[in-house]
């Protein structure tokens, strides 16, 4: 379980999302997705990526988060579906 982030270092593009209730950022770092509630800091993590994390995208709901992972050439390609609550 993670206690703490170092930082955000912007990589990929258009990665810093606003949750659509405007009380969550969501952002890729490494292989994880972190949800961050604005209002107290809180943080959580989403994991199931085995490399980091390329694109990120949330439904206009918000009920959903699409990310994609940094793959290499010859590598079978694998389908993650996720719903998110926040």
């Amino acid at each position: 379980m993670f206690h703490a982030l170092i930082g955000f270092n912007g990589q990929v593009p258009f990665g810093l999302k606003l949750h659509p209730d405007r009380k969550h950022l969501i952002y890729p770092l490494g292989s994880f997705i972190v949800l961050k509630r604005i209002e107290d800091g809180k943080l959580e993590f989403l994991d199931g990526h085995s490399n980091n994390v390329s694109c990120i995208s949330v439904s206009k709901s918000g009920s959903y988060i699409a990310s994609g992972q940094v793959n290499f050439m010859g590598f079978q390609v694998a389908t993650l579906t996720s719903l998110c609550t926040v």
